[in-house]
């Protein structure tokens, strides 16, 4: 069963996207081909996306996340899509992490978790090779 967070007002929703899009035009469309074509793991885009909060995007405020709904998550995973998909991949794959921990963690744990995700971000890029 999957918890859905309280709905966003329509307001709040708007903002977020917004945020979403400029971020995109601003720091991702401009480099992503580039990026992609050389094969090289996106440094500065991933330190804004931690900036943004999307490492813990539906991860509950209690923990340090946004506590987004799964429907702002989708539109905000849909978005970056859009202009790289690569990227939603790096994020996708720590909420995941982060979403099991909160869920079937202890409250140390949680806690722990969360702590780790604003103060580092591990780079598993190499771990595809």
């Amino acid at each position: 069963m999957t918890r859905e967070a309280p709905p966003q007002d329509d307001e709040a929703e708007n903002v977020i996207l917004a945020s979403i899009d400029r971020f995109l035009e601003r720091d991702v469309a401009p480099y992503a081909q580039k990026l992609e074509h050389d094969d090289v793991y996106p440094e500065e885009i991933v330190a804004r996306m931690k900036e943004l909060g999307l490492f813990g995007a539906t991860i509950d405020t209690a923990y340090g996340g946004l506590g987004l709904s799964t429907t702002v998550y989708a539109r905000i995973v849909e978005r970056i899509s859009r202009v790289w998909m690569s990227v939603t991949g790096i994020f996708n794959s720590h909420l995941i992490m982060a979403a099991a921990v909160q869920r079937f963690g202890t409250e140390a744990q949680k806690h722990l978790e969360c702590t780790r995700q604003r103060q580092e971000f591990v780079d598993t890029s190499d771990a595809r090779e």
